[in-house]
């Protein structure tokens, strides 16, 4: 999409098969997008997701409901797991996952020689972080041997992503009609993905039964079926969705952060002196790592915070955000009408010139004010408060599309300040935004930033060489080659909370 923007200007319309799309990558005018998507925001669908649902008789979750039974299953959920409130009680459990990933990157490291697998490796984390926090069990593939169901498993969320992309344009109907071998792989990859949440449901729901859930650690599922708003089918096909969708994205997302920072030796041991700094005053006081506790640690660790948000400016996890248009609206001199598709491009904006000042350049700093509160000079869009300091967006309404609020976002013109009023919201979009934004946001940002902070604290982070790694599209955005890092331990105490 670079390449069309460069030839056409900053919004530009094209037709994909049958589908017509508008285009844009400035903060304002993504702003302006979000602005109209209405109470109950419309994206593109993913086809072969939906039609395995429909051909198999599931029911869909919060990732592909739509419309009123979307909002009500969202806000069912947003409790639970969005809420800022349902947070802290998980961060001891991910503070476990993330010591015993440290210990087994110990046992597997050698000096000078890059690890096996990285991208493995980080996946097994992360599926070990997001069952801990979701069905409160331990599914034991941080050890030597990985559970064959555990390994079904991350094959067919492998296999999943793999067989979407090239059914996106064509219709599934006929390549199930067709019995084309693409169809049968894509089938059985989901059909593993629900029957390994199924069983976790179902042994979470038989201890609820047994009433042998006092003294058990908390976690999400317990508290969805408590509160009693949705029923077990909504809740099995959202437990699955939300399985699916936490593993890949979080663990290649780091995966990037540590590629970046162990090109940055410098950098990488600034964001250790923070973390060290903001461990040793905790751990002084507790040695256990109480949500409040670790809650405080992630807050003062806000260059740790913002590695993660240049790592998603760089490297985001989709191309794209889309939305399908609930109102009229006026982008740089052109009226888009509503049920339009309209995209903003996230890679696009995220290494634009005009957007950010030397866009290649890996710089967490730019996010940060200086002592003077001035902006960094690495961002042409002027300093914004991190997100932890901002209400959540989830909780805004943008969907009245009245031209007095079109007005208070700013100009979508070219500029030094793009947007500059509520558009430096829009600078970081890696999660999305609005009532629609990733509904696993808070979790997966203190689970990268959990383990950021112990790999930091254990580790100096090198590239094994300096050969270039591009990114390719698998329906995400993937590192076109393995990841080779080495990983040098450092003798220290107390290593752990």
């Amino acid at each position: 999409m670079a390449r069309q923007f460069d030839t056409f200007g900053p919004i530009y319309r094209e037709r994909i098969g049958a589908q017509d799309t508008v285009n844009v990558y400035l903060p304002g005018d993504s702003a302006r997008l979000f602005m109209v998507e209405g109470i109950t925001p419309e994206r593109m669908v993913v086809r072969p997701w939906l039609a395995y649902r429909h051909y198999r008789q599931r029911s869909r979750g919060v990732l592909l409901k739509s419309g009123e039974d979307w909002r009500q299953t969202r806000l069912a959920l947003n409790h639970d797991i969005i809420a800022p409130k349902a947070l802290p009680p998980l961060l001891p459990p991910l503070q476990s996952v993330c010591n015993e990933f440290v210990s087994r990157l110990h046992s597997i490291s050698r000096p000078d020689i890059p690890l096996p697998d990285l991208s493995n490796e980080l996946f097994k984390f992360a599926l070990e972080s997001i069952c801990r926090v979701l069905y409160g069990e331990r599914m034991g593939l941080l050890g030597d041997t990985v559970p064959a169901d555990a390994e079904r498993f991350i094959q067919a969320i492998t296999e999943m992503f793999r067989t979407s992309v090239p059914m996106l344009f064509i219709p599934p109907e006929l390549l199930r009609l067709l019995s084309v071998p693409l169809w049968k792989k894509h089938m059985n990859a989901w059909d593993d993905i629900f029957l390994h949440a199924e069983k976790h449901i179902k042994k979470v729901l038989s201890l609820r039964n047994a009433k042998d859930c006092e003294g058990k650690p908390p976690h999400l599922l317990e508290n969805i079926v408590t509160r009693g708003r949705l029923n077990l089918e909504d809740i099995t096909a959202s437990a699955t969705e939300l399985m699916a969708g936490a593993v890949d994205t979080t663990s290649i997302t780091i995966q990037w952060a540590l590629w970046e920072l162990a090109g940055k030796p410098e950098l990488q041991e600034l964001l250790r002196q923070e973390v060290q700094r903001a461990w040793q005053i905790l751990h002084a006081g507790d040695a256990q790592g109480s949500p409040e506790t670790l809650s405080k640690l992630l807050k003062d660790s806000p260059l740790v915070r913002m590695t993660i948000k240049e790592t998603l400016r760089l490297h985001p996890v989709a191309v794209t955000l889309q939305r399908y248009l609930a109102h009229d609206v006026t982008i740089q001199g052109y009226t888009i009408p509503s049920g339009t598709l309209a995209q903003a491009s996230l890679w696009t904006m995220g290494r634009h010139p005009d957007i950010f000042e030397d866009p290649e350049v890996f710089s967490p700093k730019r996010w940060l004010r200086d002592i003077h509160g001035e902006a960094s000079p690495f961002s042409k869009a002027g300093s914004h408060k991190d997100e932890a300091e901002r209400p959540d967006e989830g909780v805004a309404n943008w969907s009245d599309g009245n031209e007095e609020t079109m007005k208070s976002i700013g100009s979508t013109s070219l500029g030094p300040c793009n947007g500059a009023g509520v558009g430096n919201t829009f600078l970081a979009l890696g999660f999305g935004f609005g009532p629609r934004q990733c509904l696993g946001r808070r979790i997966a940002e203190s689970e990268m930033g959990l383990l950021l902070i112990n790999i930091l604290r254990n580790f100096r982070i090198r590239r094994f060489d300096d050969t270039q790694v591009d990114t390719h599209f698998e329906l995400i955005l993937l590192p076109s080659r393995p990841i080779q890092l080495v990983f040098e331990p450092i003798e220290s105490e107390n290593s752990n909370l």
